[in-house]
């Protein structure tokens, strides 16, 4: 680990899943990694997502059995901890492939391989909610939200071409609830024109559940006082956008790369 207060969490959150009584494997380290900030890598049985206090960044994987019928409530429970970077699926079973990445709300999503190693300038990377806000590195959004004055949101979907011998495909998503902030009336209203142009429903007001983002149209000090507010609500940043509104700003991209499966046996 980077320090040795990671490594503490991490050995001490171990130490708690075995104190609360789930089954722990470990591998033993070798004595060369006697001194120094490593940390075993360890497998964890949980039986519900929410046992996990939040993100737990190092060598620890937790294990959840479940049901088929229950794939998409497990992937709602993970959407529910907040962080939206990387989601794998591994099926032979297109149905179950599309289900379960129709449910995830990751940035990346990956099909039968590996979670890690995204190519830069063929595989746009980035996530959502606390696992980011903004555009996507190297996706066709990220020189697009950089510019002072932009050109008309017109954005490359379906497949990304590359030599990286998979498939990888972009997509955008409307982000979701958007709540509305004006006190003129036809403000107001052009701002729900775009919230349901774009996809999304209009949140109600600051107390809904899950807002995704906010169209703001109002005084500085105002503004000062929402972004307060916001930024105390439990669960992910919440973006505020002040007027112009263009329109990628509601929508989250999708990127997802599968390895192609390998050609049906010829009989001889």
């Amino acid at each position: 680990m980077i320090t040795a207060e990671a490594q503490q969490r991490l050995v001490d959150h171990i130490e708690h899943m075995r104190a609360a009584g789930h089954a722990i494997h470990q591998a033993a380290l070798p004595a060369q990694a006697g001194h120094g900030t490593f940390v075993s890598p360890t497998i964890i049985e949980i039986d519900s997502v929410t046992d996990l206090p939040g993100e737990v960044f190092g060598p620890v994987l937790h294990v959840l059995r479940y049901r088929r019928e229950d794939m998409e409530a497990v992937v709602r429970a993970v959407n529910a901890t907040g962080f939206g970077l990387t989601f794998g699926v591994h099926s032979r079973i297109d149905e179950t492939i599309e289900r379960a990445a129709a449910t995830s709300v990751a940035g990346n999503q990956y099909v039968n391989r590996n979670m890690i190693g995204a190519v830069v300038g063929v595989q746009p990377f980035g996530g959502h909610r606390l696992s980011g806000t903004g555009p996507k590195a190297g996706g066709p959004l990220y020189v697009h939200r950089l510019l002072s004055q932009r050109p008309a949101f017109e954005p490359t979907l379906g497949e990304l071409l590359g030599p990286v011998g998979e498939r990888n495909v972009y997509t955008l998503r409307p982000k979701g609830a958007v709540l509305c902030v004006a006190r003129d009336p036809e403000r107001l209203k052009a701002q729900h024109d775009l919230v349901r142009a774009t996809g999304n429903r209009i949140a109600s007001d600051e107390s809904d559940g899950y807002i995704a983002a906010v169209l703001f149209d109002g005084s500085k000090d105002e503004l000062v006082a929402l972004n307060k507010r916001l930024a105390a609500r439990d669960g992910p940043i919440v973006p505020v956008h002040p007027k112009p509104y263009p329109r990628e700003f509601l929508f989250d991209e999708s990127r997802s790369a599968s390895t192609p499966r390998p050609p049906a046996a010829t009989p001889a």
